[in-house]
């Protein structure tokens, strides 16, 4: 190829009309629960575990977050010190009431230890068109919970089969279901059937070839934005006047101080991308007063949106 070929490439490419590059917004249909709405009591759901690529691979990854209840709703906080070696607000309010000594102080720092939680990737039967979804769910210290189950489920499939297999594995079977105590609770069954992830060979690659971590729907949130969380305020985030740039402040502040009747802050309350997310949030928004407990070994998780 000569020079002037190659010039003539080079414009071809610098000309051509450019793809546009997806960003990692936030999209509920990313998200797997075992949430059952108000007035629903139970339901069952059929999943299927994506195969990793790797032949010694555990499809599961374990990640650490706080638990934290804001504007009446428990809300998880990836915890920046377990998953990004940085500083983390709710790790050191823990830290700083366990140096007080007094066993007030020290059950009061339970509040904000790091809760450990399991993430993998699946395929929602009811909703396949969806594509890869992530489920996250929370460890159960008394080795009762989702992880617990699932792991005893493999008790009654043979020793030499792989479930996760992409060509003959097994679907879950998910019953979701309230306890006396209303909390969700999940019972785990594998399938009696061995099915290929998909019918369709290269649907089933591009699931399986899906590249995105749990990083690209459960987001770290930045250290402003936590350290409001931990003093119970709600972060919203506040413009420069300029409009370029901004920071993260109690959402309090910004009622007290608005004047304009039609004025509006965003209050990001979504824990999805790592892109800043939004919700406007009206002045009259009333904070709910539903109340729900927070321990590690709960099975239900907030949603992510």
């Amino acid at each position: 190829m000569s020079r002037l070929d190659a010039m003539k490439d080079q414009y071809k490419e610098s000309t051509s009309p450019k793809p546009v590059k997806q960003s990692n917004k936030f999209d509920e249909n990313n998200y797997f629960a075992t949430f059952l709405a108000d007035g629903v009591n139970s339901a069952q759901r059929q999943i299927r575990i994506v195969e990793p690529k790797g032949a010694t691979e555990s499809p599961f990854i374990t990640i650490f977050g706080h638990k934290k209840q804001v504007e009446g709703k428990w809300r998880t906080f990836i915890c920046a010190k377990h998953e990004k070696g940085e500083a983390c607000p709710f790790c050191e309010a823990r830290e700083l009431l366990l140096a007080q000594g007094d066993d007030v102080s020290r059950k009061e720092s339970v509040q904000y230890s790091a809760k450990k939680m399991y993430v993998v990737k699946v395929i929602d039967r009811d909703n396949p068109e969806h594509g890869v979804k992530f489920w996250r769910f929370n460890h159960h210290y008394k080795n009762a919970g989702t992880w617990d189950k699932i792991n005893a489920a493999f008790g009654v499939l043979p020793k030499d089969e792989d479930p996760f297999s992409s060509e003959n594995g097994r679907d879950i079977v998910v019953t979701i279901s309230r306890d006396g105590q209303n909390s969700v609770v999940t019972g785990i069954n594998f399938n009696m059937s061995q099915t290929p992830l998909s019918e369709d060979a290269k649907q089933a690659d591009e699931w399986r070839a899906d590249e995105r971590t749990w990083e690209s729907v459960y987001s770290v949130k930045p250290y402003d934005y936590n350290e409001l969380i931990v003093r119970g305020a709600v972060p919203a985030w506040k413009k420069n006047p300029s409009g370029e740039g901004g920071k993260w402040v109690d959402k309090a502040s910004l009622d007290a101080v608005a004047s304009e009747p039609t004025e509006e802050h965003d209050s990001e309350l979504t824990i999805g991308s790592n892109e800043v997310q939004t919700i406007n949030t009206p002045k009259s928004a009333t904070p709910s007063t539903e109340s729900a407990k927070v321990e590690s070994e709960d099975e239900d998780d907030d949603l992510p949106f």
